[in-house]
């Protein structure tokens, strides 16, 4: 959204993603305030993996 990256949620408002550093993003949402891009050995971007309170290494894959 007017190029600024945004984590959306039905529950929750819009929450603005801040990059910390080339994989890493974070925001102020308790629920999932840790993002880290997963890459292949290719550097294309396979998925994330959220760590947030007493959530670790919860992964998403991309779908082609």
């Amino acid at each position: 959204k007017d190029h600024v990256l945004y984590l959306t949620n039905a529950k929750y408002s819009d929450s603005r993603l801040n990059l910390i550093n080339g994989d890493h993003l974070t925001n102020d949402n308790w629920w999932m305030n840790h993002i880290q891009m997963i890459r292949d050995v290719q550097k294309k971007i396979i998925g994330f993996e959220v760590n947030s309170g007493r959530i670790e290494h919860l992964r998403f894959d991309k779908i082609k």
